[in-house]
């Protein structure tokens, strides 16, 4: 309401709710799928890139959508081969928090030592998140 009438020019008045934090849940959803990495590679071969990268980070590391938007190079540890979570994309714009404390552990590499994928691992770091 108060973003129609500010866009309207009606009352010159700032959004109460603009500030407004929701937290974050701490109940479980069991109506959320997992997808199988045979489903993601099937969703990533319909997608143009950086889409498709987006969506192979998201399953493989577990970070929110959120977080995976926020991420810049500067992020990227090559030498330590991890990923840290500095910043969000939220509402059109980045912002310089994480949605909780558990967000800012870096997210670790996720290949075992021959440099394959480890399931196990990545698996640990999606409950880390």
């Amino acid at each position: 309401m108060f973003d129609f009438v500010d866009h309207n020019e009606l009352y010159s008045s700032r959004n109460p709710m603009e500030k407004v934090t929701i937290p974050a849940s701490e109940e479980e959803h069991p109506e959320v799928k997992l997808l199988s990495p045979e489903e993601v590679f099937s969703l990533m071969a319909r997608l143009h890139s950086p889409v498709n990268t987006a969506v192979l980070l998201v399953a493989v590391t577990g970070v929110r959508i959120s977080e995976c938007l926020g991420l810049r190079w500067r992020h990227v540890r090559w030498d330590e081969n991890k990923i840290f979570i500095e910043q969000v994309f939220r509402r059109g714009e980045i912002v310089k928090r994480t949605k909780t404390k558990a967000s800012k552990t870096p997210v670790s590499d996720v290949r075992d030592s021959s440099g394959n994928a480890d399931g196990d691992a990545a698996a640990e770091c999606v409950r880390r998140r």
